[in-house]
C-alpha cells in the first residue's frame, strides 16, 4: 500500500478519502473488524466497500492539509498539541491494531486550524511490520518541517529532538513529555486561546492520575468508598449503623443508657414511648 495511491476528493468544506486496492494488496480484515468497532481520536472512521476491486473510504472533516499548516510560525503550545494529538492516533496499538496502518505523510495528514484537532487515515492492508525508526524518522520530519516563534526562549524543541533521536524512542515517552510541557504551560497561564488543555489526560500521562479515576471512579481510601474487608473504618464523620458506641447504635443489653436528649422509640419507661 502507497499513500500516494490515496485520492482526495473536494466534498462541502471537507474531503472524501478514497484508496483502490491494488492487485498486491491484502486486507487484514482482523484489524478492520478492530476498526470499526473503534473510536480513536486523531484517526478517521474508515468504510470499505468490495464494489470492484475494493475500495476504502474516509470523510475528513474540515480542515487543511499538515504540510500547509507547518508553514506558519507556531507558538509552544501549538507545537506541542499539534505533537500530541498526532501521538493520539498512535494509540490504536493498545488496541490491537498495527501502528503501520497509519498514513504517516504529512500530505495526507489533515489538521483544524481551530481546534488543532488532527485526522489520520488507517487503511488496513497488510505489510511489512514497520519498525521503531520508521516511526521516529516520521516525528523528526514533522518537527524539523516547523517554524517557531522566535518568543519562546526556553529549548523545549531540543528536548523534543533528543527524545526522537534517541535509540530507545517511544511514542508514550514522547507523548508523556509533550504532555508533561502541556502541563506546566497550563500552570503558567493559557498562551493560545485556540489551544485546549485536559488536565486529567496530562495527570495520567504523569502517572498521577489512575485509569479508574480519570473514569471517575474514586481511588482507594477516598470518600465513597469502603474500606478493605477486616480493614479499620477510616476516622471521621461517624456512620450510621456504626461500631459499638457510635451514634445511631443501641447500647448492648444490660448497658446504661448514655445521657442526653432521650431516643424516639426508646427503651421502656423513657419518654416517646
Amino acid at each position: 500500500m502507497e499513500a500516494k495511491n490515496i485520492s482526495i476528493i473536494k466534498k462541502g468544506l471537507g474531503y472524501t478519502a478514497r484508496y483502490e486496492l491494488l492487485p498486491t494488496d491484502s486486507v487484514d480484515d482482523r484489524a478492520m473488524d478492530r476498526i470499526k468497532n473503534m473510536y480513536q481520536p486523531g484517526v478517521l472512521p474508515i468504510q470499505f466497500s468490495n464494489e470492484g476491486k475494493g475500495v476504502f473510504y474516509a470523510q475528513i472533516p474540515e480542515s487543511i492539509v499538515l504540510s500547509s499548516y507547518l508553514k506558519k510560525v507556531l507558538k509552544k503550545n501549538e507545537v506541542l498539541t499539534v505533537l500530541r494529538n498526532i501521538l493520539s492516533a498512535f494509540n490504536v496499538g493498545t488496541q490491537g491494531i498495527p501502528i503501520g496502518y497509519l498514513i504517516k505523510d504529512k500530505e495526507y495528514i489533515y489538521i483544524n486550524e481551530q481546534s488543532l484537532d488532527v485526522y489520520m487515515l488507517i487503511i488496513p492492508v497488510q505489510e511489512e511490520k514497520m519498525d521503531v525508526s520508521g516511526i521516529s524518522g516520521f516525528f523528526r520530519d514533522v518537527v524539523s518541517s516547523m517554524k517557531f516563534d522566535d518568543g519562546d526562549k526556553d529549548n523545549y524543541v531540543a528536548k523534543i529532538l533528543t527524545s526522537i533521536n534517541s535509540d530507545r524512542f517511544s511514542t508514550t515517552d514522547l507523548n508523556v513529555m509533550v504532555n508533561e510541557m502541556l502541563m506546566v504551560g497550563a500552570e503558567q497561564g493559557p498562551h493560545n486561546s485556540n489551544v485546549r488543555v485536559d488536565r486529567m489526560e496530562m495527570l495520567r500521562a504523569r502517572g498521577a492520575v489512575s485509569p479508574q479515576q480519570g473514569m471517575g471512579m474514586p481511588p482507594q481510601g477516598m470518600p465513597g468508598q469502603m474500606p478493605p474487608q477486616g480493614g479499620p473504618m477510616p476516622q471521621g464523620r461517624p456512620m450510621q449503623g456504626g461500631p459499638q458506641g457510635m451514634p445511631g447504635q443501641m447500647p448492648p443489653q444490660g448497658a446504661p443508657m448514655p445521657q442526653g436528649r432521650p431516643m424516639q422509640g426508646g427503651p421502656q419507661g423513657m419518654p416517646g414511648q
